[in-house]
């Protein structure tokens, strides 16, 4: 299934990569700014070739150890994607290759929180230029056991990220912690409503019918927050409540 969102001439793809194949998505993203968001498994040279340069990519990798990513890459089979930690770093390399513009964003739990500085050797030696790190948020599927599969030391976290971004100056290292930010991220479901994710249970709260509802009923809407939507990545990371974003994309 594809998800559209289309902000400040801004668009946003989210799922199967073979619909790149399409002419009219293809077509669509020379006329906006547009970032596919994937995890590679259906990505190779063919189908970065008949990309355009000016599509980001932003790819989910969450480990440097093959085993690890492969165990978070399950197979409709059940199984393990094994060998798709080098099929991505192929890709990776392909893309940057192409001229897009690539970012990694990396998700951290228990499993991969003191792995950071062998994911770091890896991207480095990839040639990348941009990874976001982030918090698990306490919703979907990962809302169930949360605090006992997804907490983690985050003062570990912060130091490893401060150690990369003295060892890989030329990497943008941004960190995000959203797991107790509500209303934040604006989403298009496959009926075409307008959904935001609160991490109180509620999950997906309904805002609208993208059709139906006007930009200022969205910006006026109790359940989403505009200026933290707008908010989007902890440009730096200070060890107090004092926080400063960063408002790039």
């Amino acid at each position: 299934m594809l998800g559209l969102l289309r902000l400040r001439k801004s668009l946003a793809l989210f799922g199967d990569a073979s619909l790149w194949h399409t002419k009219s998505v293809i077509g669509c993203c020379t006329r906006v700014s547009s970032v596919l968001s994937t995890n590679a498994m259906l990505l190779n040279e063919s189908t970065l070739r008949r990309m355009p340069v000016d599509v980001g990519l932003h790819i989910s990798l969450d480990s440097g150890f093959s085993d690890e990513h492969a165990a978070s890459r399950i197979l409709r089979n059940g199984q393990p994607s094994a060998g798709s930690l080098q099929r991505v770093e192929h890709v990776i390399r392909a893309a940057i290759a192409n001229g897009n513009r690539v970012r990694i964003l990396t998700c951290v739990g228990p499993h991969s929180c003191y792995q950071l500085f062998e994911l770091g050797e890896r991207l480095a030696g990839l040639g990348v230029s941009e990874w976001n790190i982030s918090r698990i948020l306490p919703a979907g599927r990962a809302l169930r056991n949360y605090d006992e599969c997804w907490l983690i030391n985050e003062q570990r976290i912060h130091e490893q990220i401060t150690a990369m971004r003295k060892a890989y100056g030329w990497i943008r290292i941004r960190f995000s912690n959203r797991t107790k930010q509500d209303g934040y991220f604006l989403l298009v479901l496959p009926d075409g409503t307008l959904a935001t994710q609160w991490t109180d249970g509620q999950d997906k709260v309904l805002l609208g019918r993208v059709l139906d509802m006007t930009l200022h009923e969205l910006q006026s809407h109790p359940k989403f927050d505009l200026l933290g939507h707008g908010r989007k990545w902890l440009s730096s990371i200070v060890m107090s409540d004092d926080l400063t974003y960063d408002s790039s994309d």
